[in-house]
């Protein structure tokens, strides 16, 4: 016992710090309820039911581990799904930015087909001054409003990329709120579990207590019967006693009749002394039926003792029992409350995959308008092409397309994957729910030859308790009539004892002449008196063949009694048994329709999911089509960009032209520089008015041609700054594309990797 106390003290401290280092780690807020169940298994200790207690601490422990094994997967999960999100986040951002990048480009597109145009334009028109100064005014106006383009562009990059960050702050904030919210829902949903755990555990606390209650009073009332035994064995001492008393005075007695026969056989003859023989004899056995009879009694009273003694022990084996059964019910109860956990969270996987359900289908009604969108822009295009409009056209959303593409194959191999384990599962199911039927179905057979083999115990029972009851009945009668006839034994002895004192004093009295005369009178009184004991002893005699067959009878009815009785014991034990194993097959039936009927229900969730899948696949089909369609239409695009570049080096061979018309022009100039000194010569030879006018004339002309060469030069050198900043700018553009498809790339491997650890972590 001592052992047993220190084991339990030890295991009871043990789970006392195992639960406030879970309390204060902060993964699960249960301390009310765990310090109710540990109230009620202290309550169970005061009461001396350690095994109670002992089971209870186990419950608490694996409720605690499960719940730590349920956090941390809801860790890792919410880990892999923040990680994915950011993902996400990262590559809309970046798709941004290539959208704005191609729309910056085709801008610059465009401003260099204005520029083209332009020149060629001067080309047309001449170099006249104001022409010129409004086309450089307008080239000034279209580079400053390209520069402001580009830092408004960067201006935006920027304020999407914080937005961007503050949306994903937001999305976190969300998630962080809902997550609390299902983590204060799953604490209420545990309290809830655990309050009803605590009133299951209460009640069959009140039953077990009312059990032992009524054990109590049966061992108490058990007490009773044996006081009441030890109280008649008692008085049947006593009586032996005072028997025992009255055979030392009748032996006295018996001495004084030999010592008055040895005197009388003096004065009488030997027929008087025969007589007196007689009657010591009778009287000598009379105290040997006595003493037989009280030996008799005590026997009956040891046996009747004993067989009390062997019920109570059979009732305390049968307590004994009761409380294993009653621990085999606590244990099917916390079985019962595990598979009711692993049944709520198949629930929250449920909850869960109808969550990425809804998700996708949000993601596939975004991907439609998208391609709604997309398919109204290839229409306008084509209805908006024109001669020049292949040279507009530019590498617009191709890597957003690219992009798509990849995600909606990762997609369709995700859902096929997700198919095959919907699809084993389903069929897993339906295996489980064909056993779980086969099950109930031999239960219930079983259950009904247990209600028949119960109907037959009940009927025997109460056969076997009235039988019972009338052996003890019959057994109370014999006992009084025993007892009544011992009273009028003794009786019967008194009066004997009083009629030889009456003859002593008698003798006493008679003198010795009268003791010859009144020899024959006496003698005659004798022989009627010694007619009456013979008369009496054979009345006695037969009565006591009488109480001896009675007390046979008694005997068999006694051991008939006390084997039926064991016989009933047995039954009762066995039925006892029998009864527990049904309520246990009750429990378990009702366990096994519930979840076949909760089996049921996820066949056919899982159908019309798969349905659904079905569904998806087919539109992942035709848009995979659609996605065809454009990568064919992506590959035009990419040929008149070809040709657009095609066009670029057609671009610098005029302006090669350019140059040369440049130079052309410098040595015009030179020319005129020439003929404008040999003017100037010629005026300073001549000294005439029409020379100063023509020398006036030329300067003008030479003032309005050396402003256009001016100017002309100003623009070459212009449009040579501009035509390698655009250059410079394009390759920059090409370069930034190709980093953020390689950061696409490395962002899907990194979206494979999670998405294959969040299929091990399910």
């Amino acid at each position: 016992m001592r052992q047993t106390t220190a084991d339990f003290v030890a295991s009871r401290d043990a789970s006392a710090s195992s639960i406030s280092a879970i309390s204060e780690g902060g993964k699960c807020s249960h301390r009310d309820v765990d310090g109710r169940k540990e109230d009620i298994a202290n309550e169970k200790h005061e009461k001396n039911d350690p095994s109670d207690y002992l089971t209870i601490l186990k419950l608490v422990r694996e409720n605690n581990q499960l719940r730590k094994k349920y956090e941390d997967q809801d860790i890792a999960k919410r880990q892999l799904r923040s990680e994915s999100q950011k993902q996400l986040n990262a590559l809309k951002s970046l798709k941004r930015q290539l959208k704005a990048m191609e729309d910056a480009k085709n801008d610059l597109s465009q401003q260099i087909q204005d520029v083209n145009g332009g020149e060629g334009g001067l080309e047309r028109n001449g170099f006249r001054k104001e022409r010129l100064d409004q086309e450089s005014r307008n080239e000034s106006q279209k580079w400053l409003k390209a520069e402001r383009g580009v830092t408004e562009f960067r201006n935006q990059v920027k304020v999407s990329r914080v937005e961007s960050e503050e949306r994903a702050l937001k999305q976190q904030l969300l998630k962080a709120e809902t997550e609390t919210e299902m983590l204060k829902k799953d604490n209420q949903q545990l309290k809830a579990l655990c309050s009803t755990l605590e009133a299951k555990l209460v009640s069959t606390h009140s039953a077990t207590t009312s059990k032992l209650e009524s054990l109590l009073q049966q061992r108490k009332a058990d007490k009773k019967v044996m006081k009441v035994i030890k109280g008649e064995h008692s008085t049947c001492q006593q009586q032996l006693k005072h028997s025992q008393t009255e055979a030392e005075t009748l032996k006295k007695q018996v001495i004084a009749l030999q010592a008055s026969k040895l005197e009388i056989s003096e004065n009488f003859s030997n027929q008087k002394n025969q007589i007196c023989d007689r009657t010591l004899e009778a009287l000598q056995e009379q105290v040997i039926l006595l003493e037989n009879e009280t030996k008799d009694q005590d026997r009956f009273i040891k046996e009747r003792i004993q067989s009390y003694e062997s019920k109570l022990s059979k009732l305390q084996n049968v307590n004994e029992t009761l409380s294993a059964k009653v621990q085999s019910q606590t244990d099917s109860v916390s079985r019962l409350d595990k598979e009711k956990c692993a049944v709520e969270v198949l629930y929250k996987q449920i909850k869960s995959l109808d969550d990425e359900k809804k998700a996708f289908l949000e993601q596939l009604g975004n991907m439609e308008k998208e391609m709604k969108k997309l398919r109204e822009v290839n229409k306008n295009r084509r209805h908006g092409d024109t001669i020049e409009g292949p040279r507009k056209e530019s590498n617009d959303h191709g890597c957003a397309y690219e992009a798509k593409l990849v995600i909606l194959q990762k997609e369709n191999e995700w859902l096929a994957a997700k198919e095959k384990l919907q699809s084993s599962s389903i069929l897993k199911a339906g295996k489980e729910n064909e056993k779980l039927q086969k099950q109930v179905k031999r239960q219930g057979e079983a259950m009904g030859l247990m209600q028949q083999q119960l109907e037959s115990l009940e009927d025997e029972t109460t056969r076997l308790n009235r039988l019972n009851e009338n052996g003890d009945i019959a057994h109370a009668a014999t006992l009084s009539k025993l007892s009544s006839e011992k009273l009028a034994m003794k009786n019967t002895i008194r009066a004997q004892n009083k009629e030889l004192r009456h003859l002593r004093t008698l003798r006493d009295q008679v003198s010795p002449v009268e003791k010859s005369q009144s020899v024959e009178g006496s003698g005659s009184m004798l022989k009627a008196r010694l007619s009456k004991v013979e008369k009496e002893k054979r009345g006695l005699v037969a009565r006591e063949r009488t109480l001896k067959s009675q007390v046979a009878r008694l005997k068999t009815q006694v051991g008939e009694g006390e084997v039926a009785v064991k016989e009933l014991q047995l039954q009762l034990n066995a039925d006892s048994e029998k009864r527990v194993e049904e309520i246990n097959l009750q429990f378990e039936n009702k366990a096994l329709q519930e979840q076949s009927e909760r089996q049921e229900t996820m066949i056919k969730e899982l159908q019309t999911r798969v349905n659904v899948v079905k569904e998806l696949q087919t539109r992942l089909n035709s848009l995979s089509k659609e996605n065809q369609l454009l990568l064919a239409k992506e590959k035009d695009r990419q040929t008149s960009i070809y040709k657009l570049v095609e066009e670029k080096d057609d671009v610098e061979a005029i302006r090669s032209r350019l140059r040369d018309e440049n130079a052309k022009l410098k040595e015009q100039s030179q020319v005129q520089v020439s003929k404008i000194q040999i003017l100037q010569k010629e005026l300073m030879e001549s000294r005439t008015g029409k020379l100063e006018g023509q020398k006036g004339n030329n300067d003008e002309h030479l003032e309005t041609s050396s402003v256009e060469t001016e100017a002309a030069r100003t623009n070459t050198e212009t449009r040579k700054v501009k035509t390698g900043n655009w250059k410079k700018y394009a390759v920059n553009l090409f370069k930034e594309r190709d980093q953020l498809r390689r950061r696409v790339e490395i962002m899907e491997q990194k979206a494979r990797t999670n998405t294959s650890n969040e299929k091990k972590v399910e």
